[in-house]
């Protein structure tokens, strides 16, 4: 009995060893949840995620926030019957960085064959997800930008892209006028008409088209104008707005305005991500209207041969 004590002790050392050196976090817990087990990793990632230094006690009061317990909470009870699951999550650190992990619940028997253990892992696959957000973001680019053949259905097309790929919920695309030299608004999503009727146009020598002419990415937090009521990104209750001028060449053509009403900061993956959208959406906006100058100019031909 003592050898078997002795081996099965040898062999939980080896796991460990082998735990305490691996990338991932793992914390083992009873089917309680009472913590029996961490490592390092497990360790850094729990006050990273929460801020808390781990030590024993129950798993779930490191769990933050609260409403991400319930989910926790299943995940763990299936694990405890037997099922494994394997799940990814969005957390905000401290310094409201956005990270996404792969987590998996997995069950671990006792020597009796009883699943008396859950064994939580965690892998931070922040990079590696944005890695493949940005093939992808590439690829979509490529295969739908070229079919649309209309100003307008190519920046909605540009808009859609640019709010659902940073997880903003509004926004506005702002041409160029090469005539009056003023931005237009011409299409946009998720604003009130009072809104977008009060800015459909940012005039040449408003503060805003200097702003916009100056080609950097401009980003207001709602802290920077709250203190003033009459402010129209604070009656539209925006909480973050970001403006992103966009260049072909050394001229800027439009500008892609994205904001959000839940969200507080923007994160440096969503940056990176915008500026590929407005990249390639400014060979694709600079070769439509170029097209459309050709054509008016074919039509216009046509129409003084034809009054001959």
């Amino acid at each position: 009995m003592t050898e078997d004590k002795n081996e099965i002790g040898g062999k939980m050392t080896s796991i460990r060893n082998i735990l305490n050196s691996s990338s991932e976090g793992f914390v083992l817990c009873n089917s309680k949840g009472e913590i029996t087990y961490f490592n390092q990793m497990g360790s850094e990632m729990i006050k990273k995620i929460s801020g808390y230094t781990i030590s024993s006690g129950d798993i779930f009061n490191y769990i933050v926030p609260e409403y991400a317990r319930d989910s926790f909470n299943t995940s763990f009870q299936n694990a405890v019957e037997g099922k494994p699951v394997e799940t990814e999550r969005i957390v905000k650190t401290g310094n409201n960085e956005s990270l996404m992990y792969l987590v998996k619940y997995f069950p671990v028997c006792d020597g009796e064959g009883k699943n008396s253990y859950v064994c939580i892992s965690a892998k931070d696959v922040t990079e590696e997800k944005h890695l493949k957000d940005v093939v992808n973001l590439h690829r979509e680019i490529s295969e739908k930008l070229p079919g649309l053949n209309t100003i307008e259905s190519a920046l909605k097309f540009i808009l859609d892209l640019a709010i659902d790929k940073t997880g903003m919920d509004s926004g506005g695309i702002y041409l160029r006028n090469e005539v009056t030299d003023s931005f237009e608004l011409i299409v946009h999503r998720g604003l009130s008409e009072n809104f977008a009727g009060n800015t459909k146009v940012v005039k040449k020598g408003d503060k805003k088209w200097d702003s916009i002419m100056n080609g950097e990415q401009i980003i207001k937090q709602h802290w920077e104008y709250e203190s003033n009521p009459d402010d129209i990104l604070l009656k539209e209750n925006l909480k973050l707005v970001v403006t992103t001028p966009v260049k072909y060449g050394d001229e800027v053509i439009m500008s892609i305005n994205i904001a959000s009403r839940t969200q507080n900061y923007f994160p440096e993956n969503s940056k990176e991500l915008l500026n590929i959208i407005g990249f390639e959406a400014s060979k694709a906006i600079h070769t439509i209207l170029t097209e459309e100058k050709l054509n008016q100019a074919l039509k216009k031909l046509s129409k003084s041969e034809n009054s001959k």
